[in-house]
């Protein structure tokens, strides 16, 4: 299978290439050569299809198409349509501690605390503080979507370590085990309304379960070598699954 990526080449480190080296897939960068499906692979985290890639959509399947904006805001939005549930607050009217994301972020490390009431600035997106301080560690959900959700890892890492990389522990586990059937379903209708068919989402899970992050273009985790095992056999489950949706629909 040779697959165009366009509009944006992909970079060295990106789960994808991991992913089509298992399939023996081959990274098409450019438009002018043969290619089977195409990759709608923007790093814009808010973009519009150019007329290239619409007129490249009459002839062949465009996976991540319908991604157009995985904001912070957006994802909150699709988020509350979803669930009906939220965790986006107003930080000059909120009184305790809370999260500052910058809005068009995907993958930087930007992340703080804040205290409010605090200044609304310009450009972060302002969320309520989830902790776990019952093991006192965050305990993170990566979910693997390919047109649904195919697997899932649970990291731990301690609560300074909010915002970074560095992992306590990384588990691979199955879907049924981490989420309700009503939950698998709020998830996949929430991918649907915002357009991802290939994407990896962040989830935190309180009282009620939140979609904090969607990754459409997402790289390797630093962390993710040190645990080979769960490595190796995430990346195989999503090949598996790329393969069956690429091919068979």
């Amino acid at each position: 299978m040779k697959v165009l990526f366009y509009p944006n080449k992909v970079i060295s480190y990106a789960r994808v290439r991991i992913i089509f080296k298992i399939l023996g897939w081959k990274i098409i960068e450019d438009i002018n050569k043969d290619f089977d499906i195409v990759f709608y692979w923007n790093t814009k985290i808010i973009n519009e299809p150019d007329k290239i890639i619409l007129k490249l959509s009459e002839s062949y399947r465009v996976i991540n198409l319908r991604c157009n904006d995985v904001s912070k805001s957006n994802v909150t939005k699709v988020y509350q349509e979803v669930f009906k549930n939220t965790l986006e607050i107003n930080p000059e009217k909120y009184t305790a501690r809370a999260v500052a994301k910058r809005n068009e972020g995907q993958g930087d490390k930007s992340g703080k605390i804040v205290n409010c009431p605090c200044k609304n600035e310009k450009g972060w997106h302002y969320q309520k503080l989830l902790q776990d301080i019952h093991i006192g560690r965050i305990q993170e959900y990566r979910v693997f979507i390919v047109g649904g959700i195919v697997v899932v890892n649970i990291k731990q890492k301690k609560i300074k370590n909010r915002f970074h990389t560095i992992v306590e522990k990384n588990e691979y586990c199955s879907l049924n085990d981490s989420f309700s059937i009503e939950e698998i379903t709020k998830i996949n209708k929430f991918c649907k309304k915002i357009g991802v068919e290939y994407a990896e989402l962040d989830l935190l899970r309180d009282k009620e379960l939140y979609i904090i992050d969607v990754n459409n273009i997402s790289g390797i985790g630093s962390f993710e070598k040190n645990y080979r095992e769960i490595y190796n056999k995430t990346n195989r489950r999503i090949g598996m699954a790329l393969n069956d949706y690429c091919i068979k629909k």
